[in-house]
């Protein structure tokens, strides 16, 4: 027979939320609470709509589980801290951009070449 082990609860009510790239689960649970889980998606919409959850069942912590960086944009959202944003994927091709044509600066100036990067002139039309 295995010992039973209790604990003192120190939290009246809380939340379990486990964060994957395309979903978050959450557990509520609590004095007063019927355990209750749900799926919420992983964009700001969605991430609000768990936060809004949590404050109208009085959720006065959260122990959060991820891999990777999938819980940032959790953290963000329900922390209050800042509204997240969704950098897409022009923000990350800009920045590879960038640093491709540092890269290549650097490569023609250690062959002696003088290198000078500027803006292109915008397009008309």
């Amino acid at each position: 027979m295995d010992p039973q082990i209790s604990f003192n609860q120190v939290v009246s009510r809380g939340c379990g939320i486990d964060v994957h790239q395309k979903v978050v689960v959450a557990t509520i649970s609590g004095e007063g609470l019927k355990q209750e889980t749900r799926e919420f998606g992983t964009f700001t919409r969605s991430l609000t709509e768990l936060k809004d959850w949590l404050l109208e069942n009085g959720v006065t912590h959260v122990a959060m589980e991820s891999t990777g960086i999938y819980w940032k944009s959790v953290y963000h959202v329900i922390n209050g801290m800042e509204e997240y944003k969704e950098p897409g994927a022009d923000y990350v091709t800009q920045r590879v951009e960038k640093k491709r044509k540092l890269y290549l600066k650097r490569e023609l100036e250690k062959l002696g070449y003088a290198v000078q990067l500027t803006q292109p002139a915008p397009q008309a039309g």
